[in-house]
């Protein structure tokens, strides 16, 4: 969960992220434009439930898997299989 403050005095919005526990996992309140603040927030949050994609191992691609070169329709028939 996340939430952000609305335009402040000095005119910029403050952001804080709550972790799985509700606990604060960060804030931030710098953020001139309610947008910025909002793709912060989100970015944080999915990085807070998901990981971190760019920090993660990247897998490994078995180029010389024979699902790679089946058509949908083959696909799906095995499926059924």
């Amino acid at each position: 969960m996340w939430t952000m403050s609305a335009k402040r005095a000095d005119g910029t919005f403050k952001v804080e992220v709550f972790g799985l526990s509700g606990d604060m996992a960060t804030s931030r309140e710098d953020f001139t434009c309610p947008g910025e603040a909002r793709a912060f927030a989100e970015t944080t949050q999915r990085q807070i439930l998901f990981g971190d994609p760019i920090d993660g191992p990247t897998p490994e691609i078995d180029w010389n898997d024979p699902l790679l070169d089946m058509t949908d329709d083959e696909l799906l028939s095995e499926l059924e299989a």
